[in-house]
Formats: C-alpha cells, structure tokens, sequence
C-alpha cells in the first residue's frame, strides 16, 4: 500500500498496531545510533546491566520479555565487544552478567542518541499522551511476567 494511512486503517487489530508501534520506535533508536552499532535491544540490556550490577541470564529473559536465543545472541556479541562479562559460565542459564568499564562508556557514549530518540516521541505525543503511554506500557510489559 503506498498510501500510510490506509496502512495504518488496515491494522484494525490492536495488537497488530502494537507490534508495529514497536517495530517503528526500534527502526527510530537503531537509526539514532551510529552504523554498525549496537541495537536498541543490546543498548537496553547495557542499561538493564547498569541498574542491577550483575544479573542471572534467565532472570534478564524474563524482565527483558527476550526469548533465550535472542538473548544468548546478544549477550555473545556484548561480551565480544568487551562491555560485559560473565562471573560464572558453569551453568548458562545462571550465568551472572555484569556491565564492564567499556560497558559503561559505551552507555554513556550512545545515551545521547537514545535521549534524542525519546524527545521526539515526546514531542510527537505531547507531555499529557506520553505520560499515559509510559503508565500503558508499565501495565503492558508486566503481563510477560
């Protein structure tokens, strides 16, 4: 459909909508940070890395609403890059993640690009919406667990 309106009355199911809202705000984050860069949901788990210090891989799944190959994928390519480590590797799924120096600067590194991808869905919504949105989306991603 080259018409974007008729696009978006096409998705008639909510769902549908939400998943394509997602998919629109990852394409306005990945397109924020620099080519070859991390992706919003690597960025995320850096962020998730820096608020809990060290976290279980299982327990990243389930706060994150990642499935594990998805997960086990991104963790690989961070540890890679050498912005995060494992404290123990015995058991994968207790596997404790932690954020390294590097982790941390590449945080704040990318953080620009992030605040600049949420002013301008906030400008978009107006304060009011985007106040409604985050309490939605609070309500919303307690429901995988």
């Amino acid at each position: 459909m080259k018409n974007p309106d008729a696009a978006r009355k096409a998705l008639k199911d909510p769902v549908a909508n939400l998943l394509r809202a997602v998919r629109a705000v990852a394409v306005l984050c990945d397109g924020e940070f620099p080519v070859g860069e991390l992706r919003s949901t690597q960025f995320t788990l850096l962020v998730m890395l820096a608020r809990q210090r060290t976290i279980v891989e299982g327990q990243l799944s389930r706060e994150l609403a990642l499935d594990r190959p998805a997960l086990a994928r991104d963790l690989a390519l961070l540890a890679r890059r050498g912005l995060i480590a494992a404290d123990r590797i015995s058991d994968r799924a207790n596997c404790r993640w932690r954020l390294t120096p590097a982790g941390h600067d590449e945080i704040a590194r990318l953080r620009p690009c992030w605040k600049r991808v949420q002013t301008r869905l906030m400008q978009a919504l107006g304060k009011k919406d985007w106040k409604t949105l985050l309490s939605i989306l609070d309500r919303v991603g307690q429901l995988s667990g």
